[in-house]
């Protein structure tokens, strides 16, 4: 069975959960960059305290190669990586 995923998004956040309650992935746009945190079902982060890590320009560059929602929500809010 395939898992299917809500996708919640705003300007500077986007949440992708899976519609089963499982873990969700979080991003944000902040300072230029583009940070992600993975979090559990009852949104709290797996890393104590919340850490975001720095997605590099070649992870943000797979996420427009594979068209993730991802990509969509970084393309609708005029993001787009600088040459690493």
């Amino acid at each position: 069975m395939r898992t299917q995923w809500i996708v919640l998004s705003g300007l500077r956040s986007l949440r992708i959960a899976s519609k089963d309650g499982g873990p969700c992935n979080e991003y944000r746009i902040q300072n230029r960059s583009v940070k992600f945190r993975a979090v559990d079902e009852h949104g709290k982060p797996y890393a104590h305290p919340s850490r975001w890590r720095v997605l590099n320009g070649e992870e943000i560059k797979l996420h427009f190669a594979l068209r993730t929602p991802v990509a969509e929500w970084l393309d609708k809010n005029l993001y787009y990586p600088t040459s690493a």
